[in-house]
């Protein structure tokens, strides 16, 4: 009280409403100081003025802040990428692994590469392996400086197609044991059908046979498995493209954080059996009659008899693969592991891994971008990138209450 006042005190006031000082307390009851009141005008323009101030505050602070966020250089990235490594390795175990239970619930590996298309051709290994090195290559180069954050190198798929079936198909290749693999036709001059572990097997014929995609496109029909016009060329010119492999044990959601390296993953593809029981319009079906019935599922309580509808595949619309009691396996499929989120829940109700696939949208299967998965965008902003316009679940009604016609 006496701060405040003393500080009036140094200003005068022409209208009268001078406050006064009051420098002793302990004065007397009868000489004590009393302050008269302040009209309610001061008053009421004195709470403005502060109300004013702490707006203006407010305002300042927060303009601040967004500049700040909108100057934030790259390299913070860079840093926040660089610190989680750091952090994986402190909570390291003695055997250099992260314990499960310091994993994070969702996790996706940097410097991803596009999406490619394998058409109607089995070479679904040959793009897996390719993206796996795409992404090391671009994770390296950019660690390096030889690359900016949002550049990569596109390698071909072709080439290292061809590549491999020069060392699988020649009868005196001392590595074509490798390439003899139940269902598989590399050895029999032939890409349909091939498997990701070759990269290993045989890297010592493999390490410079990685190439750009500008020395051979990929060619999506079925007979061009050899087809490389380019090739001969480039080799000729000397490949400055080069790659070394290491083979650990590991747990792979371990490993994806520790190393923040994507991992080329084998799985069967299965086709799957839906039943719709014999109820309403389908109860005179040719599969509905006692001769004919085919027995519903245990869970499917409804009726006896069901009508089979067999071959179809296990995955929907979102490109989510799912387990299904009617499943039998239809052949293998290889992709690329990019992350898992324990977060996102599938139309099934279950969480998993993220993988890179290499197929394109269509009427039966579509996709979503990385970022989707890892629930960083909304479903509209997804729709804006990969609108997947197949998928019922894409479509809007137009207006409030869809197109009504008469």
């Amino acid at each position: 009280m006496q701060e405040i006042a003393a500080r009036y005190s140094s200003t005068s006031n022409k209208d009268g409403d001078e406050l006064p000082v009051c420098s002793r307390r302990f004065a007397t009851a009868e000489k004590r100081c009393i302050a008269p009141q302040a009209p309610l005008q001061t008053a009421f323009y004195a709470f403005n003025g502060l109300a004013l101030f702490v707006l203006l505050s407010l305002y300042i602070s927060t303009h601040n802040t967004i500049s700040q966020l909108k100057m934030q250089p790259a390299s913070n990235m860079e840093s926040i990428r660089a610190a989680r490594q750091e952090n994986a390795v402190l909570y390291s175990s003695e055997d250099g692994l992260v314990p499960m239970a310091l994993l994070p619930s969702k996790f996706a590996v940097d410097y991803v590469t596009p999406r490619q298309d394998q058409a109607h051709r089995g070479t679904c290994w040959d793009f897996a392996t390719i993206g796996f090195l795409e992404q090391s290559y671009r994770a390296h180069g950019v660690h390096k400086g030889w690359l900016k954050p949002d550049e990569f190198v596109a390698f071909s798929e072709q080439v290292y197609g061809v590549e491999v079936l020069k060392l699988c198909t020649d009868a005196d290749s001392q590595q074509q044991k490798d390439c003899r693999v139940a269902g598989d036709k590399m050895w029999m001059n032939s890409t349909d059908g091939g498997e990701m572990p070759e990269l290993y097997y045989l890297q010592n014929g493999l390490k410079e046979s990685v190439f750009p995609q500008s020395v051979c496109k990929y060619y999506t029909n079925s007979d061009s498995d050899m087809l490389c016009p380019g090739l001969e060329a480039a080799q000729a010119a000397g490949n400055p493209l080069k790659f070394e492999l290491s083979y650990e044990d590991m747990s792979v959601r371990e490993h994806l954080v520790r190393k923040n390296q994507a991992m080329p993953l084998s799985t069967p593809i299965a086709m799957v059996t839906h039943y719709y029981p014999c109820i309403g319009a389908l109860v005179n079906d040719y599969h509905c009659q006692p001769e004919t019935c085919t027995l519903c599922p245990g869970d499917m309580a409804t009726t006896t008899c069901c009508i089979p509808l067999k071959g179809r595949r296990n995955r929907n619309m979102e490109d989510e693969f799912f387990s299904h009691r009617g499943m039998s396996i239809e052949g293998g499929h290889a992709m690329l592991l990019v992350g898992y989120n324990d977060a996102f829940l599938t139309r099934e109700g279950f969480t998993g891994l993220i993988v890179k696939n290499s197929w394109t949208d269509g009427p039966y299967q579509g996709g979503h971008s990385l970022a989707y998965w890892m629930q960083e965008v909304s479903d509209w902003e997804e729709r804006s990138v990969c609108p997947n316009s197949y998928n019922p679940f894409s479509s809007y009604h137009c207006g409030n209450n869809g197109i009504l016609s008469k």
